[in-house]
């Protein structure tokens, strides 16, 4: 019996779905790839930042000052993390009295917590006037990078809280960006429709009157004698 040959035609319908498959999987595991790479490259410019609660550095302290919440001092801004207030707090339990203003206690809890940077808050009663002072230390060596501060007169337990919110928030601006308003795109602005209108409004007035005096005879012919 002689052998069945398949036609070439054959031969390049079967051999293209293989040849199509290949390329997607390649595709899809290039851009799967890209993908996971970008995630991860969002995730390597994020700053983790320890704001610890605010301390009295006077004795005896007036009153309880409550921490700012992460959401009060890093709104609208993006490229940032805080710590959040339950690690923050176990971390603290197993550090020792005043670690914040030892460099070494700070890097060991900046290691401890993966943060960036560590952001500490003394306050100093004079009477009725509070000085609320922020220190952004760095979290590998502990050593302070930026100071912001604020006087609070007539100072009360909510006008200090806000106080240390403002000053940690500006220390916190230099690492994070604000975050992009929504926009409207161009075809959904009711402008661009107006405009639209205008311009088709327009020129179907012109096309009419232009149409109109082209084909209109005059009343009275003047003809020279």
């Amino acid at each position: 019996m002689g052998s069945l040959v398949r036609p070439r035609s054959a031969l390049a319908l079967n051999g293209i779905p293989r040849a199509a498959a290949t390329f997607l999987v390649l595709s899809l595991g290039g851009c799967a790839r890209t993908h996971a790479g970008s995630a991860s490259f969002a995730r390597s410019n994020v700053i983790t930042v320890a704001a610890l609660p605010p301390a009295w550095a006077t004795e005896p302290a007036p009153f309880v000052v409550s921490a700012p919440s992460p959401a009060e001092v890093a709104r609208d801004r993006v490229g940032i993390r805080l710590v959040s207030s339950a690690s923050l707090g176990r971390a603290l339990s197993r550090s020792p009295a005043g670690c914040a203003a030892d460099p070494a206690c700070v890097r060991a809890l900046a290691r401890e917590l993966g943060a960036d940077h560590v952001v500490r808050v003394e306050l100093a009663a004079l009477g009725a006037t509070v000085l609320v002072r922020a220190s952004a230390l760095d979290g590998p060596s502990g050593q302070r990078t930026a100071l912001r501060q604020l006087v609070v007169r007539e100072a009360d337990p909510e006008r200090v809280r806000r106080a240390t919110a403002r000053v940690v928030r500006e220390l916190l601006v230099a690492w994070s960006q604000p975050a992009r308003a929504a926009t409207t795109p161009w075809y959904q602005s009711p402008w661009t429709w107006i405009a639209v209108g205008g311009v088709i409004a327009a020129g179907s007035t012109a096309a009419l009157w232009f149409g109109d005096s082209n084909d209109r005879t005059p009343d009275h012919v003047i003809r020279p004698p």
